[in-house]
């Protein structure tokens, strides 16, 4: 017989952007960047941000993610097209780590700014 354990998820959304984060009534597309626990960097497209997040959270979202857990996100970007999606996905995939590590910052210090 096998038991069945409930998962609590945490995912940090910056506050002036929750109302994107639960989209998925909308037609939209995201681009993410999760931070593994190994300091390393995933970054993938979505039009569910939040069941997508989940599933990295819990090991089901893909194997770079699954074998680096716990996982953690960090940055989105909201697109209307999968394919403007997928072409910001290419542009941040080639973006060196110093690169990324300063648009992550942004991404997160407008949420301090938002809050002030």
């Amino acid at each position: 017989m096998s038991e069945k354990h409930e998962i609590s998820v945490q995912l940090w959304v910056p506050a002036h952007l929750t109302y994107l984060f639960d989209a998925s009534h909308l037609k939209m597309n995201f681009v993410y960047v999760i931070k593994c626990n190994n300091g390393k960097y995933y970054t993938g497209i979505t039009n569910n941000l939040k069941k997508r997040t989940t599933e990295h959270c819990l090991g089901k979202g893909s194997l770079f993610t699954k074998s680096h857990l716990p996982v953690k996100l960090v940055y989105f970007e909201n697109f209307l097209s999968r394919y403007d999606a997928a072409q910001r996905e290419k542009v941040i995939k080639d973006m060196s780590q110093k690169k990324k590590l300063a648009l992550i910052k942004k991404f997160t210090s407008s949420d301090s700014e938002m809050r002030k």
